[in-house]
């Protein structure tokens, strides 16, 4: 009986270690997600301004 009672407790433990795991992994994966929308953010903006001066310079060409 004892026996079953240390094998609880080590696949218990064993639990514990694997749900601290994941959720390292995915605070970790969090923090990609943000960092990798904020440089999306950063490449959308960069894109609507070379829209807009490209946008603006053939009006003038137009005009």
């Amino acid at each position: 009986m004892h026996q079953f009672g240390d094998e609880i407790s080590y696949l218990t433990t064993e639990i514990g270690v694997q749900i601290v795991d994941m959720t390292r992994e995915r605070e970790s994966l969090e923090k990609s997600i943000k960092f990798q929308n904020l440089i999306l953010k950063d490449e959308k903006k960069k894109v609507t301004r070379v829209v807009s001066e490209s946008s603006n310079f053939f009006e003038e060409i137009h005009s």
